[in-house]
């Protein structure tokens, strides 16, 4: 896979994930909508898709093209 196409694939991973509100258990709460998860500021969104969504997503998008 070429650099141009492993970039557009995690750009739109990353773009599944919107910083929202989302409502779980009869509460809203502020977070990422896609992963249901509570996050309070923009540190720990941008934390959120660092840590949690972009090495899931690049392991993901590596293991298709090995394929």
């Amino acid at each position: 896979m070429k650099r141009k196409e492993f970039i557009q694939e995690l750009q739109k991973e990353l773009g599944k994930h919107r910083k929202d509100y989302f409502t779980g258990g009869g509460y809203v709460a502020p977070g990422c909508m896609l992963c249901k998860v509570r996050l309070n500021t923009n540190g720990q969104y941008l934390d959120h898709l660092l840590v949690d969504v972009l090495p899931e997503a690049a392991e993901r998008i590596l293991g298709k093209t090995n394929r």
